[in-house]
């Protein structure tokens, strides 16, 4: 079976795991940054 996702858990850290906190992570990320840039106008 696989335990429920808890991020900050200091478990084995398997290439399944690591890539879903790699996704995870930059899925905030690319959140984060998109509602950065619609709040912020664009002056090229």
């Amino acid at each position: 079976t696989v335990p429920p996702y808890s991020p900050g858990s200091s478990g084995p850290a398997t290439p399944g795991v690591n890539m879903a906190n790699s996704i995870a992570s930059l899925r905030l990320k690319a959140k984060e940054f998109s509602l950065h840039h619609s709040q912020v106008p664009t002056v090229n």
